[in-house]
């Protein structure tokens, strides 16, 4: 299967703000670099650095709304992260020494009602995907568009929580090749099964078999 990689997101903190990059450097079986690198946990979280943790031991956009207006910028070099929102200033710090500055600075956007942020954690060698194995989500450009159509208004395409946008698939159903490397803007192939119409793919780690079709309900007289 053949795709143009049009636009490729990081998420430095996982759920907690959005960065658009250049070009990535991937390598076979590891996550997209410092893409979900931290995950801030709640109060009722047994998340630890040790291990991966599923998404339901964070805090997170689909929980906390406000957390989506948050926008990144990692300096790499510097092992600094900016986190910009409409209501909080600006916040410049190191998150590996720094953790309680970003729980402090986000306490004001969570939900009154929901587990606090207490602590950020990080587990060496992968980012906290939804998966339990390293991986990279991909979002159809065209389906972005279908959507702004159907709604007859531009959409910014930061609402989508994939880290690469596709601007064309072909085939979609297609078994992949395995990639080391992309850039926006260039042809790659795409790396891994690709399942739901084209709408996403994970693009590292063990192929996703396909879905059984459903058994069709008899009706009884």
């Amino acid at each position: 299967m053949t795709l143009t990689l049009a636009e490729i997101w990081r998420h430095p903190i996982k759920s907690h703000g959005r960065e658009l990059v250049g070009k990535a450097l991937l390598d076979v079986g590891k996550c997209l670099p410092y893409d979900r690198h931290w995950a801030v946990a709640h109060e009722a979280s047994r998340a630890s650095d040790e291990q991966w943790s599923p998404c339901a031991a964070f805090s997170r956009v689909s929980k906390a709304p406000q957390l989506m207006a948050i926008s990144a910028t990692f300096d790499e070099k510097a092992g600094l992260l900016t986190l910009t929102h409409p209501q909080r200033e600006p916040l410049v710090f190191d998150p590996d020494h720094e953790p309680q500055r970003l729980i402090d600075w986000v306490q004001p956007l969570m939900p009154a009602d929901r587990a606090a942020s207490v602590r950020v954690v990080r587990v060496p060698g992968r980012g906290m995907t939804d998966t339990d194995f390293p991986s990279i989500s991909l979002a159809g450009m065209a389906s972005h568009r279908a959507l702004e159509g159907r709604m007859g208004r531009p959409l910014a395409r930061g609402r989508w929580r994939a880290a690469s946008r596709a601007a064309r698939a072909e085939s979609p159903s297609t078994a992949c090749r395995p990639w080391c490397a992309g850039r926006a803007g260039s042809a790659a192939p795409c790396p891994a099964a690709h399942r739901h119409g084209g709408s996403w793919a994970v693009l590292s780690g063990p192929p996703i078999p396909p879905r059984r079709p459903r058994a069709r309900r008899r009706r009884w007289a």
